[in-house]
């Protein structure tokens, strides 16, 4: 097993406690100079195609992430990484979403699959572990193709709210624990968007509450549009919708266009005043990052990254989180070709959000194939981010000789 590299200074350690556990490298922003270091780098067996990174309240980082067909849990304590399965029921965890609770538990939902090895047909599930370290599972919703692309979010009073995509019917759903006098704690499962052959819920889902009481979410979708009737075509949506008073609104596009080209990786964050920011992906003749916000009460995209190589793709895997200004950052990678990728980051500058303030760091993390990305900002609003790297090592030595692709919401 490799030792720990470290860039720039030193906050890693030798990782013996992980062997063979992952390859989630953990990286650390101080001072405008990244950190980094690897939670291990073993050999692939079906790592990750999504992790997901919190903060307990001591400012210790986590992550959620899918190792070797099984839901993982790793966390720093200070001093060292440690790593266990948290749910090694055939195939689980494939897209996870953690988020730490007001006793510092670790909350996760995430996807249970019972095609191994396929991405077949999911149900997505929930847990947590207690005071006494011991993880508690449950099946949320059953029955169907369900959890792809869930996020997490937690209630006051520790309650979960769930976000996610029906794969089966196309459409949104939305899962949240409530209290029945008469059966206790049930979730209770709704359909926000019903989806459609003409109305397609494609999923990169992201969850966020307003003043801890209203969700919001971010979701892409297809859509057929029949204006003019002779004409129909389909068109590629960002969009949002949120819950006021208990009744979900008519959904808002952030942002379309026709037939070829998508939108992929929305990341959601609230600023101050309950206002959204969104960052995601455009995949079309141009393949950049964007990012959103409201401007006189119409939804103003602008590009923040582009590459100009005919064959680049900027923004997959978006995170985004604002800082105690309402500034925002961003992590993300740069694909080239293979096998050149980048992870990188954008943050602002102080001043009037506009294109011209961007700032754009690469960063140093001598790895080839990262495939995603989950971005958390600590006490001091440095950013963090974990990310996941495949890799084929050979038996015989740390060498790679080859490279293999996969495919948020903090």
């Amino acid at each position: 097993m490799n030792e720990a590299r470290t860039y720039v200074g030193s906050i890693a350690a030798q990782n013996d406690v992980f062997n063979e556990a992952l390859s989630k490298p953990f990286i650390l922003r101080v001072t405008a100079r990244w950190h980094m270091e690897d939670i291990d780098n073993a050999t692939r067996q079906d790592s990750g195609i999504m992790v997901s990174l919190d903060f307990d309240s001591a400012w210790c980082p986590a992550i959620s992430f899918y190792k070797n067909h099984n839901l993982w849990f790793a966390e720093y304590d200070g001093v060292t990484w440690s790593a266990e399965p948290v749910d090694e029921d055939l195939d689980t965890g494939i897209w996870s979403s953690l988020e730490f609770d007001s006793l510092d538990r670790p909350n996760v939902s995430y996807t249970y699959t019972f095609d191994p090895g396929n991405y077949g047909p999911s149900d997505l599930r929930f847990c947590f572990r207690d005071s006494e370290d011991v993880w508690h599972l449950e099946e949320v919703d059953t029955e169907g193709d369900y959890g792809r692309y869930n996020s997490l979010e937690l209630f006051p009073g520790d309650r979960p709210a769930i976000s996610y995509l029906d794969r089966t019917n196309n459409a949104l759903k939305y899962a949240e624990r409530i209290w029945d006098p008469g059966n206790g704690w049930q979730w209770s499962i709704e359909t926000i968007i019903e989806g459609s052959d003409e109305d397609m819920v494609t999923g990169y889902i992201s969850l966020a509450l307003r003043n801890d009481a209203d969700p919001i979410i971010t979701y892409t979708s297809n859509v057929l549009v029949l204006n003019p009737p002779n004409d129909p075509k389909y068109v590629t949506r960002a969009q949002i919708i949120e819950r006021l008073a208990g009744e979900w609104q008519w959904p808002e596009t952030i942002e379309e266009r026709e037939f070829p080209g998508c939108f992929l990786y929305t990341s959601l964050d609230l600023d101050s005043t309950g206002l959204p920011k969104v960052a995601y992906h455009r995949d079309s003749t141009v393949r950049d990052l964007r990012f959103a916000q409201l401007t006189g009460g119409e939804w103003d995209p602008e590009t923040v990254d582009d590459e100009e190589g005919a064959n680049d793709k900027v923004g997959e895997y978006a995170s985004l989180a604002l800082d105690d200004s309402d500034r925002p950052l961003i992590g993300y990678h740069l694909y080239r070709d293979l096998p050149e990728y980048e992870l990188k980051a954008a943050y602002y500058l102080p001043g009037v959000i506009d294109e011209s303030n961007w700032v754009l760091d690469s960063l140093p993390t001598a790895q080839e194939n990262i495939i995603a990305v989950s971005l958390a900002l600590d006490s001091d609003d440095n950013p963090a981010m974990a990310y996941v790297c495949l890799l084929y090592t050979s038996d015989a030595a740390d060498e790679l000789d080859g490279v293999d692709l996969g495919g948020r919401r903090i």
